[in-house]
Formats: C-alpha cells, structure tokens, sequence
C-alpha cells in the first residue's frame, strides 16, 4: 500500500515549548500565585505531550487572554512549502512585504 504524507511517530513527542512550561512556566505561576509546585496534567494528542491544565482553574488561564499568554499550537499542524516560490507565496500569506 502507497503511503501519503508523513510517517506517523512511534512514540510521543515534545513540543518546542515542553521544556518551558516545566521548567519556567509552572514554577512562576506557582510564585504568582502563591501554590505549590506540582505535575501539570497532560495528554497525548497527536502523539505530542501536551499541557491539559497547569496549576491554576481554566477561568484563571482564561483570564491571561486579557493580558498576554503563550499558546502551543505545535501539536496542531505541521506543514511543509518547497518549490522555487514557496518563500513568497507565505510571504504573501503572512502580510510580509519583504523577503528574508
């Protein structure tokens, strides 16, 4: 059978930000808000260990949106441009006026 795409993973995968979270994330919303340090709840979605809940309710994490936050979107997609016209065409499609 032909296979399209790429091959899916063997085992689950670290998103870029995985070592962030654990290591700067939790330990300053654990000072923030005065708790103390513990796991954060993760899940397996498309085989990338992804932060579920940190330490604080959804309301509060919510609440960052007003302020600033950061979202992890590398479990989400991953796409790949080639070809002699790929470097304009998502200049083209992210508003950039210059390339790079």
């Amino acid at each position: 059978m032909k296979t399209y795409g790429f091959a899916f993973p063997t085992s689950i995968r670290k998103t870029f930000l995985y070592d962030l979270e654990e290591n700067w994330y939790l330990p300053l919303l654990a000072r923030h808000k005065n708790i103390p340090m513990q796991s954060v709840k993760r899940s397996n979605f498309g085989e990338y260990d992804m932060a579920v809940n940190y330490l604080t309710s959804v309301l509060e994490e919510a609440a960052a949106v007003n302020k600033v936050a950061i979202y992890n979107i590398d479990h989400m997609a991953q796409l790949r441009f080639w070809g002699k016209d790929a470097a304009s065409l998502l200049h083209r499609t992210l508003g950039r006026t210059s390339s790079t």
